[in-house]
């Protein structure tokens, strides 16, 4: 007679186990890749209130149209002088073969606004953002913009004192 299944009262964690074939019904939110960068302190700075390349970007190609990708930046630091009081700080997306660089976040206001009342001052930068929109298995560039709010004065982006940045995308599915 043939044994087609054993089923066993318990199993020992502690075993190493061989599985072939794929899983199935585990859910969503498997990392399929990470990208990083991260860029050196180089001053950068404008005084317009259109946005302007921060000289950091981060490349992925998709696996799948259908997943997410993840953002996140942190590090560096923006600086307000000259009694300018805001900073603005978006992130762009460039498809491989596309029409060119994109704003992803807030048209105007980007994804994050430096505010302080009093001119000479800085912060460091973090933000988290998730791309669903992208519909593309072609290379894919995030990269960083910055302008100024109100067009006088000069906003800087990665200052040469503040430290590296660090900007990861992270394709998940979903």
């Amino acid at each position: 007679m043939a044994i087609d299944k054993i089923q066993a009262s318990s199993i020992n964690l502690a075993d190493t186990f061989a599985f072939t074939g794929s899983v199935t019904g585990a859910g969503g939110g498997k990392v399929v890749q990470i990208a990083h960068s991260t860029l050196s302190p180089a001053t950068n700075s404008t005084s317009g209130n259109s946005f302007v390349t921060a000289g950091h970007k981060v490349d992925i190609t998709p696996t799948s149209a259908s997943n997410r990708i993840l953002i996140m930046l942190n590090g560096g630091t923006g600086y307000v002088a000259n009694s300018v009081t805001r900073m603005h700080t978006a992130l762009y997306r460039d498809i491989s073969g596309g029409s060119g660089a994109t704003n992803i976040t807030n048209a105007n206001e980007g994804f994050e606004t430096f505010y302080d009342g009093n001119a000479d001052s800085a912060a460091p930068h973090s933000a988290v953002h998730v791309d669903t929109t992208y519909n593309t298995t072609s290379l894919i560039e995030y990269k960083l913009y910055y302008r100024n709010h109100n067009n006088s004065g000069l906003v800087y982006q990665n200052v040469s004192w503040a430290g590296n940045w660090s900007l990861i995308a992270m394709e998940y599915q979903t």
